[in-house]
């Protein structure tokens, strides 16, 4: 293991999934998930500690991510664990760490945050300005680790971001041994619902596109008279992970972060798999948003 912002690349990608952690319990829920997730990926696991302690003072930081590490090197966890201790708020920390990463890892709420169903500063700020997918890590009323193996759930929407969604999901059911179930509950527009026939189509076709890359996946669908959040809260009940799209059909342009995404990370038992599609939308000419230079006042001080 190295410490302290030295990185050692796995393979020649240089794949990584980072993850936030500052000593909560949830922080250590959410380093458990990510380890597993990166052992399973075949990719390097760094871990980052944001700290703002003035300079001449102790650094609270470094404690922190050397418990982190060592709770990684007592367990099976990746044999490929890198630490960073940043002076930053921890929102900007993370959004630098995770340029190059495929995935970031939070907790739903740190040290100071709420437990239960909270959203705290420091993931919404990720979840909307990340650049890579973001997985948030609820904790339980036990304190317990979420499940990490198990079914997956995912929740389509017809938009041109499903395919991105459907291949995390059928990529995670598989590293997980787990079934699939995708979800298209496209709730009434304009006081209207879609017809059924047109939905079931739509679910049907959307599965059909990744079938063919995934033969060993036990896939089912389902259709769902309801809005997205209710139906996909209602259905999460035991899944071991949701996997849902940043945005979907009826985002505006240029936005984010959906009020789905938002709304499910904040409030669902399971992990949240938030999926960032890498293929541009053609009225985006301006990538992901303002980037770490314009968040340095993000999740100060909180977590």
């Amino acid at each position: 293991m190295i410490g302290d912002g030295a990185q050692q690349k796995p393979d020649e990608s240089g794949r990584r999934v980072v993850v936030g952690v500052d000593g909560s319990p949830g922080a250590t829920r959410a380093l458990d998930w990510a380890a597993r997730e990166a052992r399973a990926r075949g990719v390097l696991l760094h871990v980052v500690v944001a700290e703002s302690a003035p300079p001449g003072m102790p650094s609270p930081g470094h404690p922190v991510l050397d418990q982190a590490l060592a709770r990684c090197a007592q367990r099976e966890f990746p044999q490929l664990v890198t630490g960073a201790v940043r002076q930053d708020s921890p929102a900007t920390a993370l959004l630098r760490e995770a340029a190059d990463a495929e995935l970031l890892v939070v907790g739903r709420s740190g040290r100071g945050g709420q437990a239960g169903t909270h959203l705290g500063s420091v993931p919404a700020s990720v979840l909307r300005y990340a650049p890579c997918d973001v997985a948030v890590v609820a904790g339980s009323p036990t304190g317990g680790p979420p499940h990490w193996t198990g079914d997956v759930l995912a929740g389509i929407d017809g938009s041109v971001h499903d395919r991105a969604v459907l291949d995390a999901a059928f990529a995670a059911a598989r590293a997980r041994s787990g079934r699939l179930m995708v979800v298209h509950a496209p709730g009434a527009r304009a006081g209207r619902w879609d017809p059924p026939s047109d939905a079931r189509a739509l679910l049907d076709a959307a599965i059909a596109g990744g079938v063919p890359r995934y033969p060993d996946v036990e896939v089912a669908g389902r259709v769902v008279e309801d809005g997205p959040i209710h139906a996909l809260d209602a259905l999460s009940a035991g899944a071991a992970l949701l996997v849902i799209g940043a945005v979907g059909r009826d985002s505006l342009p240029g936005q984010l972060l959906g009020s789905v995404p938002r709304a499910l990370a904040g409030r669902i038992a399971c992990p949240v798999l938030v999926v960032r599609d890498r293929v541009r939308a053609p009225n985006d000419g301006q990538g992901l948003g303002p980037g770490p230079e314009g968040l340095s006042g993000l999740g100060r001080g909180a977590r």
